[in-house]
């Protein structure tokens, strides 16, 4: 064909198929954007039309294809790079970390606690005080000295 004419309406066209219209014409393509479409109802506010560059805008933010091995690969990468993502890492280890610190200090210090530890991975439901210091429960009168474990 010598001349491509697409027209261009709003959310009736993906930007994969508005590529290919406008690349089949020898001679030249053109697009033709409707502002409005007649069988809608036309809105009482003029402000509220969409003009020909947010229908433009919208028509190449419309994705209709699947998305190739290397963006798949490309968005998985940025979304684990992300802070976001970091932060939820950094606390997981940061529990295990703390959840080893505590078991290796009730094996260190068995008359810490009355059960033997075994309450500790239970909310530490040891009778006494949350010691608002090293975050553990202690038992009245016994004091948590240099726990390890923050």
């Amino acid at each position: 064909m010598d001349t491509g004419h697409t027209v261009v309406t709003q959310g009736r066209l993906t930007r994969e198929l508005l590529y290919v219209s406008m690349t089949r014409g020898k001679v030249g393509n053109r697009a033709y954007v409707s502002e409005n479409d007649p069988l809608d109802d036309e809105p009482m506010d003029p402000a509220l039309r969409a003009s020909w560059r947010q229908i433009l805008g919208e028509v190449l933010a419309a994705e209709g294809a699947e998305r190739t091995a290397h963006e798949i690969r490309e968005a998985e990468q940025s979304r684990e790079d992300s802070l976001e993502n970091l932060s939820v890492e950094y606390d997981y280890l940061a529990q295990i970390a703390s959840s080893e610190d505590l078991a290796q200090f009730l094996d260190a210090n068995p008359d810490f606690s009355s059960d033997g530890g075994r309450c500790a991975g239970a909310g530490f439901c040891r009778p006494g005080g949350l010691n608002p210091i090293w975050g553990v429960t202690e038992r009245p009168g016994v004091a948590a000295r240099g726990a390890g474990f923050h």
